[in-house]
């Protein structure tokens, strides 16, 4: 095995771990908000791209390498699909403040994977798999036009993803900032929401694109090494998932992620403060009725968690 190889696969094994134990985490929570519905959508997709990564190192035969790379690709193009649509509903319910509706995520899922089959029967139809230097590794067998169109739908779809994310993500962060002030619930309901879900986004940007780069190059005649491509996307494929995973696990603790210095949130001073706002907005009965009862802060809160487990 060579070095790159030998690091893809630490990279594919470590994604798989953690995507499973934040498959594990996402299901044992109880209250499962909007965001992390989605991210117990996203993590299964990682993780399917993990484990055809690990096959994909280790091939067995042509035929495992055929399977696999079909699993890989449409693992893949779920993952762009879903993460265009992270962004999508992150601007709806942020700045239109609108949610997104059943019948568009159909259509939307529909499109999506009926696209990727089609792409995939045309690739795979009279390609030649076969392995090389422990990777798999597969010829077209087509045209120069043919193999234009598919490098073309190798970088053309993560152009334009990207494209809108940065659109969306900037609309999302003038929203926050211009919100930043206000200390309401739907305020804060919106910055929690972004915070779980807006690195998603960023590190497909900083993954996806340097793998369109390699490919440009390629095109272009700069690299010519295509071994050397091919190991360095697989390189990207391979760490990819661990870095979504850890984007979760940094989401978790509000004021220590670099969410907050990048859209800075409105400190309270006190604990009395952050109640104060609870009762404004109803989550929590008056301060006079609790003295009445002789009833404390603590017990009200509790009997808000009962309510909504």
């Amino acid at each position: 095995m060579n070095t790159f190889v030998i690091s893809s696969l630490i990279g594919a094994c470590s994604s798989s771990l953690a995507s499973s134990l934040v498959i594990i985490q996402l299901c044992l929570l109880k209250y499962k908000d909007l965001s992390n519905r989605l991210l117990l959508v996203l993590m299964p997709i990682d993780l399917a791209m993990s484990i055809g990564q690990i096959f994909m190192l280790l091939p067995i035969n042509t035929e495992t390498c055929l399977v696999f790379m079909w699993l890989i690709t449409i693992a893949r193009d779920l993952h762009r699909c879903f993460v265009l649509l992270i962004s999508i509903v992150m601007f709806l319910i942020i700045v239109k403040s609108k949610l997104i509706s059943t019948k568009y995520l159909l259509f939307y899922w529909a499109f999506c994977i009926s696209l990727t089959i089609i792409k995939l029967t045309i690739l795979f139809s009279k390609a030649e798999i076969y392995i090389y230097n422990d990777l798999c590794l597969f010829d077209p067998n087509t045209s120069k036009i043919g193999v234009a169109i598919i490098y073309t739908d190798e970088i053309a779809p993560d152009i334009i993803i990207f494209l809108i994310i940065v659109y969306l993500n900037n609309k999302i962060r003038l929203k926050l900032i211009s919100e930043a002030k206000d200390c309401n619930i739907q305020s804060a309901n919106k910055r929690f929401f972004a915070k779980r879900l807006i690195g998603y986004g960023l590190i497909f940007s900083l993954f996806f694109v340097p793998s369109c780069i390699f490919l440009i190059l390629y095109v272009m005649h700069v690299l010519t090494d295509r071994i050397l491509v091919s190991n360095l996307i697989l390189e990207i494929y391979s760490w990819y998932p661990l870095f979504n995973t850890m984007i979760y696990g940094c989401t978790k603790s509000f004021k220590k992620n670099l969410f907050n210095f990048l859209i800075p949130s409105p400190d309270f001073d006190s604990q009395e403060e952050v109640l104060n706002l609870l009762r404004e907005e109803n989550f929590l009965r008056p301060r006079f009725y609790l003295d009445i009862m002789g009833i404390s802060d603590s017990v009200n809160i509790q009997e808000i968690n009962n309510s909504y487990s």
